[in-house]
């Protein structure tokens, strides 16, 4: 869509009084991030607008940074009209359901940030008894949350084979372990290790007298 300098200033114009009726709202210049000027709320929350034609605008609830990739509340107005009257509009059809959408992503967002983390120190404290190089696995898009792996070799055995364990931290708190190379011996006790540890999560927790 074309428009001139003078039709620009003119909506950017309108979105500051706009702006100025919303509390805990604030106008924010167009920058190098965002080209057109936009709204900045309470906890990171922020309305996009995009011109539609010379008297209506469109604007929309933004998510930065959350991977979400759902419907987004967003509604049409002509931007000619008094700003407290915009602003009434905006808070009646647009900011329910964009506070809605919003505080469901930044939670689910907080939770998978919490998990990472507890990912990491899980794999830090399995390195304290083997230790390993900890890498992340691959990201197929910006927002991926990437796996999550270990991997240790130990020592050279006098037959020249050695053994070799990769951990991965899967999402949703499950590792998947691949081992390499063990000995009849290393492999009995693993065994028995992963029985005992199965045996004991299965068995009934007793009631408290």
């Amino acid at each position: 869509m074309f428009e001139t300098a003078a039709q620009a200033e003119a909506r950017e114009d309108a979105l500051r009084a706009v702006a100025d009726h919303l509390p805990e709202w604030r106008y924010q210049a167009p920058d190098e991030d965002v080209r057109r000027g936009h709204l900045c709320g309470p906890s990171g929350m922020t309305i996009l607008m995009r011109p539609l034609d010379g008297t209506r605008w469109q604007l929309t609830g933004d998510l930065p940074g959350t991977g979400y990739h759902g419907p987004r509340a967003s509604i049409q107005q002509t931007w000619a009209r008094p700003p407290a009257t915009l602003a009434a509009d905006l808070t009646r059809r647009l900011l329910p359901d964009y506070a809605e959408v919003y505080d469901r992503e930044t939670a689910r967002l907080d939770a998978e940030r919490a998990e990472d983390t507890q990912r990491a120190a899980d794999l830090e404290a399995v390195g304290a008894i083997l230790p390993m190089q900890i890498t992340d696995g691959a990201r197929f898009r910006p927002n991926d949350r990437p796996d999550l792996r270990g991997r240790w070799r130990g020592p050279v055995l006098p037959d020249g084979f050695s053994a070799s364990l990769e951990v991965r931290g899967t999402i949703g708190g499950r590792w998947d372990l691949d081992l390499h190379g063990l000995t009849t011996a290393q492999m009995h006790a693993v065994a028995q290790a992963l029985a005992a540890t199965l045996d004991a999560e299965a068995r009934p927790v007793p009631a408290v007298a």
